[in-house]
């Protein structure tokens, strides 16, 4: 069952622990090689029938899963990335030419006061409008992938951290159908919920002369990483618990 005070309640569950998550997770590339692996190793504990939390140890495990997740999250937005370059490209392209055009139509009615540019620079301004229209359309669908993307990859990440096989990340109709269930959307809802509620801690640690904001951002980014993994991988034991009692 997913469960929000678990999953709040465990990155504290060892004072000497959180200590630690927190002082790495106020570093600066450290904390992408520590906290999601760290996190990781917890989830898969809790994959496993067990919330409770682990100390900080193995580290080379720690740092393997740390880049494997950060791989994984890259392939998924690959889509993203090549739709952007190739659309938004071709689509900034052809307002440049059509700038170009008019400024050429402009000098052209300079040099030939009689001849007419209107229809011309119409045309131009037309074509402008239209690029600028299709951008946003392909912007508007970028945002929908990227939302997307977002929602399902700690599905796909449960996949992997369950099996232990890179492959099983990118089992995409397995992926797809375990994201659209109760427990995976709640474990969603929960994320939601503790993310503001640290974010807003963050603001008032901020407020601590010179330390406060370095404080606030290295407890937030320990303690959402250790309690959203926690979350999904309460949905993912429970959805594959529906599976093997059906």
């Amino acid at each position: 069952m997913v469960s929000f005070g678990t999953a709040i309640k465990r990155p504290f569950e060892d004072l000497k622990t959180a200590i630690i998550g927190i002082i790495l997770g106020l570093i600066p590339i450290v904390n992408i090689l520590t906290i999601p692996g760290f996190a990781l190793r917890n989830a898969k504990r809790s994959l496993e029938g067990d919330d409770s939390l682990l100390s900080w140890g193995d580290w080379g495990d720690i740092i393997v899963k740390s880049i494997i997740a950060v791989v994984i999250g890259v392939v998924y937005f690959i889509p993203v990335i090549v739709i952007a370059f190739i659309f938004l490209g071709a689509l900034i392209f052809t307002i440049m030419g059509a700038v170009s055009g008019t400024q050429v139509t402009a000098g052209y009615a300079t040099l030939f006061p009689l001849a007419t540019t209107a229809t011309l620079d119409s045309a131009a301004m037309g074509q402008i409008g239209a690029t600028i229209g299709a951008m946003l359309g392909i912007v508007l669908i970028l945002v929908v992938l990227t939302l997307f993307i977002a929602f399902i990859l700690p599905m796909a990440i449960m996949h992997w951290l369950k099996e232990e096989s890179f492959g099983a990340a990118f089992r995409f109709g397995s992926v797809i159908k375990k994201s659209f269930t109760g427990p995976y959307i709640v474990a969603w809802i929960f994320t939601i919920v503790i993310m503001f509620i640290f974010f807003i801690v963050a603001i008032i640690l901020g407020l601590i002369p010179l330390v406060g904001v370095f404080i606030g951002s290295g407890l937030s980014t320990y303690v959402v990483a250790v309690a959203e993994y926690t979350l999904f991988a309460q949905a993912y034991r429970e959805l594959e618990q529906r599976v093997a009692t059906a």
